[in-house]
């Protein structure tokens, strides 16, 4: 279904927005995939083949995507001519295009993002809601500034939240490098990023306690990790993505809605410009703590890549158990272990974050379950096996549910 309009379409035809746009994703000789709504694919030349999409259908692209997303990883350009079967069933080609071994480098991120409460506000509604967004911003900010990292920091108002952006110049593959190496590389200085986002999340509800389930912090640095870019319309809200002082944020609703002031296309035209080479070793001892993390996913779920569907596996098709986990999660029944289960689930099922999280709120609700076990295993565990599930468990965090009940009927 396409979701452009006719403002949508003339807003992308600006020369600036879509030159910064093109900017952003095509850097050092390498790109990054550019997408809208959903899909990363289009139709190749040869019968039943996809290629991947890229900065160059930008003009296709906004004929039929309200947003556009654009990855964190950039990419070897040589996948601009690379076609691959199309698998119907797993609703993905047969082998991937773009992945970490294909990364020549990568921009790290977080997206800091409201949460909507309980009567539907939201932070355009809330006060609150927004003053906690900025705090959190800030205080990632401060804290990456107060280690060493500031002149490579760049910050963007998503529509929802903050996105706080580390060029990529600081994590460039070595030209000497092998795909292997690439993939290895990637893959560990994503996973401890995410870590030391967790890391730095925490500190932050530890100092302000009043912005809890107001906001949080994504972990979700991974292969073709997509980012609206900037410029680009929020899904649902009536305002595009645009620069924020790191130094001061504070998002202006008005600035952000269309058509944009010149004002706010001239800092786009100079956002995402700076970095220091020197950063990358202040980010580097940040992050060592955290470099042992790939080692203990694979010790929990016996890989470093965590698969999912390319689309969402509707409820009525999910196994018993996780049925069960959705109909009867309570106290007393391990709600801690169950959700965090569901959590990892809705991840490899397919479901946008957003859309998992709609979801699997009501039910932690219900169980008394902190919003922080969703942020701590959508994305970042795998979902157990069979049978981990059904072996019983002396509690959280060992996730076997023998005995619960949620496992009774199959799997």
């Amino acid at each position: 279904m396409d979701t452009a309009t006719d403002i949508t379409i003339e807003h992308y035809q600006r020369p600036e927005v879509k030159a910064a746009i093109i900017s952003y994703c095509l850097n050092d000789e390498a790109i990054r995939a550019l997408n809208g709504d959903n899909g990363w694919y289009k139709r190749a030349a040869e019968p039943d083949k996809v290629q991947l999409t890229t900065p160059e259908d930008y003009d296709s692209l906004i004929q039929k995507h309200r947003t556009l997303y654009a990855t964190l990883d950039l990419l070897d350009p040589e996948l601009r001519t690379v076609s691959e079967k199309w698998n119907d069933r797993k609703g993905a080609p047969e082998k991937p295009i773009g992945t970490l071994a294909d990364c020549l480098a990568f921009t790290l991120s977080v997206d800091i993002d409201s949460i909507r409460g309980h009567n539907g506000e939201d932070i355009t509604t809330s006060p609150d809601i927004r003053s906690a967004v900025e705090a959190a911003g800030q205080f990632f900010v401060n804290y990456l500034r107060e280690h060493g990292v500031c002149k490579s920091v760049h910050c963007l108002y998503s529509g929802g939240g903050i996105y706080i952006h580390i060029h990529h110049a600081l994590f460039r593959a070595n030209p000497d490098w092998s795909p292997d190496d690439r993939e290895h590389a990637f893959r560990s200085v994503t996973a401890a990023f995410n870590s030391l986002i967790g890391g730095i999340s925490e500190r932050f509800f530890e100092l302000h306690p009043e912005c809890k389930g107001k906001v949080k912090f994504d972990q979700l640095n991974n292969q073709k990790r997509k980012f609206k870019t900037l410029f680009s319309i929020h899904k649902r809200l009536p305002f595009a993505v645009i620069p924020l002082d790191p130094g001061c944020i504070e998002i202006d609703f008005r600035k952000a809605k269309l058509p944009l002031s010149l004002e706010v296309l001239e800092s786009g035209a100079n956002w995402y410009q700076s970095y220091d080479l020197e950063e990358k070793e202040s980010l580097k001892r940040l992050m060592a703590p955290y470099a042992g993390v790939l080692k203990e996913r694979k010790a929990r779920s016996g890989n470093h890549e965590i698969p999912r569907f390319s689309k969402p596996i509707p409820s009525e098709m999910w196994p018993p158990c996780m049925k069960n986990i959705f109909q009867k999660a309570e106290p007393g029944r391990g709600p801690h272990r169950a959700l965090a289960v569901l959590a990892a689930y809705l991840y490899q099922a397919g479901w946008p974050e957003d859309d998992a999280f709609k979801l699997w709120e009501p039910i932690a609700e219900r169980a008394g379950v902190e919003a922080r076990i969703f942020d701590q295993w959508y994305g970042l565990m795998s979902c157990p096996s069979c049978q981990t599930l059904q072996s019983e468990s002396a509690g959280y965090p060992k996730v076997g549910l023998g005995g619960l009940g949620y496992c009774e009927g199959g799997c």
